[in-house]
């Protein structure tokens, strides 16, 4: 007991050091900890981020990889590297990592299910959608939970405006999880965008389930209101995004298009409209509306 009370204590300690990015210090903790847990797979990992920050990539692999051979579990060390070089901008390495992952293993879930989401990030939309099917392939064969891959699919078939498609994967995420609120919320998404009035409203009634249950949620806020806008309640949806704005938190750029959308049926608003437009369009980064925001802002002269 004295044994794991120490070690609790000095990943704790080494957790702290890696949040104020002294990467000697969390080194020395993680040496410690591993002295006393040598298998210990997340140490292994954090050890492997720490020497990944002090730029040591082949040293960095092999705790990884260490990682990976005392769980199995644990993401392939590849696909790791690769989030880790997204993350600190470097594209070209992100890339190389993540095709390195999957020719290291083509048949884990885990790494097609991030490879998907890695290719979503940097708006390669195919890719990302093959992933997600070849992810979902995996779950079947090896009868694994396709839930994150449902998701994942759903979600890249919005960002190709495949509402259809969106709908049935996330109709199957939301069978398995119910009370999943990206699967509803993304399911409400996908059926209000069709022009079906059924759907619509079965889309407003996830959204609106959402909406009371998560009321501090700017996403759930944000599919009500989108909801209510494609049923025509133009009031009761200007409403919801009144209060969304009056937040003062950051918009998402779909949540903003659909209130300039709102604010330019009004003479008064299409100013505001237009500076909308203009911040969104202006701003790298994908968005499931942004042809539409193209077109709205080609019809208000910009």
């Amino acid at each position: 007991r004295k044994k794991q009370l120490q070690a609790n204590a000095t990943g704790q300690l080494a957790m702290l050091a890696m949040s104020r990015k002294d990467w000697t210090v969390a080194k020395g903790y993680l040496s410690e900890l591993l002295d006393l847990q040598p298998n210990d797979a997340r140490a292994l990992q954090l050890l492997g981020q720490v020497l990944f920050e002090e730029g040591k990539t082949s040293e960095s692999l092999e705790k990884l990889k260490a990682a990976k051979a005392a769980n199995k579990d644990v993401l392939t060390p590849e696909a790791t590297l690769a989030i880790w070089f997204q993350n600190a901008g470097d594209g070209k390495k992100a890339q190389e990592y993540m095709v390195a992952a999957l020719n290291a293993a083509p048949q884990d879930y885990n790494t097609r299910l991030q490879a998907a989401q890695w290719a979503l990030r940097i708006e390669s939309l195919d890719t990302a959608r093959k992933q997600a099917e070849d992810a979902l392939k995996l779950a079947e064969a090896q009868k694994l939970d396709p839930t994150p891959a449902l998701l994942a699919a759903g979600t890249i078939a919005i960002f190709q405006n495949d509402y259809a498609a969106a709908e049935k994967h996330l109709r199957q995420a939301v069978a398995n999880q119910p009370a999943n609120f990206s699967a509803t919320n993304n399911l409400a998404t996908a059926l209000s965008e069709q022009d079906d009035e059924a759907k619509r409203k079965l889309a407003l009634a996830y959204a609106e389930v959402n909406y009371r249950l998560y009321s501090d949620n700017l996403e759930a806020a944000s599919t009500y209101g989108r909801a209510l806008f494609q049923l025509g309640q133009l009031q009761a949806a200007a409403q919801v995004f009144a209060r969304i704005q009056a937040s003062g938190r950051p918009l998402s750029k779909d949540t903003a298009f659909y209130l300039a959308v709102l604010l330019a049926k009004s003479d008064q608003g299409r100013e505001q409209a237009r500076t909308l437009l203009k911040e969104i369009l202006g701003k790298e980064g994908l968005f499931s509306q942004k042809a539409a925001a193209e077109k709205l802002a080609k019809e208000l002269g910009m």
